[in-house]
């Protein structure tokens, strides 16, 4: 697996809170997923496609509430299915 994941926080109340979350991934077998989550709407889009023909495969949007926002200090990333 190759990609990127890349993590928004913004300073509220004296804490950084997780804001939002991208990624973007190759399996390795010519497809491609992105996936980007803003926590503060709760819109969590991913769509996976063919790296070779730009072909979608798959296209899925739903709303994930998370609350309270995950804090910096209480943060380890990739620990769970949304960021």
């Amino acid at each position: 697996m190759r990609g990127h994941f890349e993590h928004t926080f913004r300073f509220r109340n004296g804490n950084f809170e997780l804001i939002g979350f991208s990624m973007v991934n190759a399996n390795g077998i010519g497809e491609m997923t992105t996936t980007d989550f803003n926590l503060s709407t709760g819109i969590r889009a991913e769509k996976t496609e063919r790296s070779d023909n730009g072909k979608i495969l798959s296209n899925t949007r739903k709303k994930i509430w998370i609350r309270p926002l995950p804090k910096l200090q209480d943060l380890v990333p990739m620990e769970n299915e949304f960021y």
